[in-house]
């Protein structure tokens, strides 16, 4: 039969890593997709048409983006309010451990990793969300202004995209390293 000790120390990690995972893997994907797609260009620089050598933009795309990254935004907002709680499960989780003299130093180093990734993904929604809530070329779910719009929706796309690939690397590095952890700890 189990320890009860045992299955507790099941169950926190098990949490751990579930609230490290929730939702992370899609929005690089998300993102990538809605940044592509758009054809290439007609002959316009020998027109001497303005935006020579840059692709048409389509409208109805630089809504649709410029919507779905409304929704990613919301749903980083959501994970970047798991991270407390990630955090503090793996400080305790530290803190036990260190209590009872087993060595500790790779997950305080991920630890750390992840806060200032944490840090570093705040700014970058603050920034994006600054930019979604500006957005420019954009009136009423239209768009006004193409290049102003298209803008907008490659700005916000790009700081969510450092966002996400900025905390799933250390997200993986601190899954890795409770994962070490707990395998060098086992009774």
């Amino acid at each position: 039969m189990f320890s009860s000790n045992l299955v507790k120390k099941m169950v926190a990690s098990s949490a751990v890593v579930i609230a490290l995972v929730g939702g992370m893997a899609v929005t690089p994907v998300l993102i990538a997709q809605a940044q592509t797609g758009t054809p290439p260009t007609q002959n316009r620089q020998a027109a001497g048409a303005p935006g020579a050598g840059q692709a048409p933009v389509q409208g109805k795309g630089l809504v649709r983006v410029f919507n779905l990254e409304q929704r990613v935004q919301d749903r980083q907002s959501k994970r970047l309010e798991g991270t407390s709680m990630v955090i503090s499960r793996t400080q305790t989780l530290i803190d036990k451990a260190s209590a009872d003299g087993k060595v500790v130093d790779g997950l305080v180093t991920a630890l750390t990793n992840y806060k200032d990734a944490v840090t570093k993904a705040q700014t970058l929604h603050t920034a994006a969300g600054s930019i979604l809530d500006a957005h420019a070329g954009f009136t009423d779910g239209k768009v006004t202004d193409a290049p102003a719009a298209k803008t907008t929706v490659t700005g916000t796309g790009a700081k969510q995209k450092e966002l996400a690939q900025s905390l799933n690397q250390a997200r993986k590095a601190l899954v890795e390293a409770v994962k070490a952890f707990r395998g060098s700890n086992t009774k």
